[in-house]
């Protein structure tokens, strides 16, 4: 027969009823009313997906409890094997899962899972942590960005990846291969140490730059690296450096460069650092892509948590600092070890062959396999609980 979804208006919470293996009844009249009006209908839908719709000669609707039971395992499996096979399929496409799957990319859509129309609803985290809707039962991340002691600041359960919980894009082709400008080419010394940042001058704090130009003090000629701005931003830079102390000249500005040429010349720094509390996601990638280290600080938000997870990805969680006076002690060693400096680059470089930043496939098995635990407890009728990282096997 052909079914007609509009004229279910009640599937949501009749199905949910139903599949906790409680009975509809008189005493749930709008239910009732929608169960009996459209009987013929919710059967045929139900018994497409495994389950036997009865009506009791006492007035109440229920599932078949052996059936139930028996077509829970199957629901776990197909859940699973389906996750797997949509996340795989949606990376082939060169399209992100997560825009696809993230119940915030659209407000209609967490308007939707309000109506808590699904046993089990997910979102992803992002720099914004927890959604705040109590209707979500997990918020699928990573071992830093959703940490299980901070599961006190979410409304969802955590549910943690084992590596990162989302790709990454590779870098972009260039129309042209680049060549590799020289330090001189970009108007930077020789042999000192450069630090980098390539934030837009706006998303860095006060508190930021005089804290990057306590490191410049610190770390005799050494240079700070920014993204080119306008001659009144680039004046009020030099001005608050000379008032902290330090020469302006060891402010270097770098040209607006297309996204090419920009990452061909990101190799001349030393070493990148990170914003705070605003993570730059996209600025360390970049960097990390092309073999530099980066230097971040941890905060309790995720979102000063994601070049934090990029490093744990790429096996340099020793760039992870906690605190600002931990940073500046890593900082200014680094600045000073010329030889550590290289080692890290080579151990980036090593980890970089595995492409662990790019990995959907991976990204597929690790995700259906946290689905099947959630899945599990949801047979179990078990609630929604923090699930820490599995070790790898």
């Amino acid at each position: 027969m052909n079914i007609d979804l509009k004229e279910l208006t009640q599937l949501a919470p009749i199905f949910r009823e139903l599949f906790k293996g409680y009975h509809i009844s008189r005493a749930a009249p709008e239910l009732y009313t929608q169960l009996s009006n459209q009987q013929d209908a919710y059967r045929a839908l139900f018994k497409s997906l495994g389950y036997e719709l009865v009506c009791d000669s006492r007035g109440f609707y229920y599932f078949v409890p052996e059936q139930m039971g028996a077509q829970v395992n199957k629901t776990a499996q197909r859940l699973a094997l389906f996750t797997f096979i949509l996340v795989e399929h949606l990376a082939d496409q060169g399209r992100d899962p997560l825009a696809v799957l993230d119940a915030r990319a659209d407000t209609r859509r967490l308007a939707t899972l309000a109506r808590h129309p699904a046993a089990l609803q997910i979102a992803w985290a992002d720099g914004a942590g927890s959604t705040g809707a109590p209707f979500i039962d997990y918020l699928v991340g990573d071992r830093e960005r959703t940490p299980i002691e901070l599961a006190a600041d979410t409304v969802e359960a955590i549910a943690q990846m084992p590596s990162r919980h989302r790709p990454s894009e590779p870098p972009a082709a260039a129309p042209e291969p680049c060549e590799r400008p020289s330090r001189a080419d970009c108007g930077l010394p020789g042999t000192a140490m450069v630090y980098a940042c390539f934030a837009r001058p706006g998303a860095i704090l006060p508190e930021q730059f005089a804290a990057w130009c306590r490191i410049l003090a610190d770390t005799a000629g050494a240079v700070l690296w920014l993204r080119g701005a306008t001659p009144v931003v680039r004046a009020r830079l030099q001005q608050a450096a000379a008032g902290l102390g330090i020469d302006p000249h060891r402010l270097i500005f770098a040209a607006e460069l297309e996204p090419a040429r920009h990452a061909a010349r990101l190799p001349l720094a030393d070493l990148v650092l990170d914003t705070f509390p605003d993570s730059g996601e996209r600025r360390c990638l970049e960097a990390l892509q092309q073999g530099v280290p980066v230097l971040s600080r941890r905060g309790r938000s995720p979102g000063s948590r994601r070049a934090g997870a990029l490093l744990q990805a790429v096996g340099l969680p020793e760039l992870v600092c906690d605190g600002p006076e931990r940073l500046h002690i890593e900082a200014v060693r680094l600045g000073r070890d010329a030889a550590r400096r290289a080692a890290l680059r080579e151990q980036l470089h090593q980890r970089l062959q595995a492409d662990p930043l790019h990995d959907p496939a991976g990204l597929a098995r690790d995700f259906a396999a946290l689905v099947r635990r959630m899945v599990d407890r949801l047979d179990a009728g078990l609630p929604p609980v923090p699930l820490a990282a599995l070790p790898a096997p």
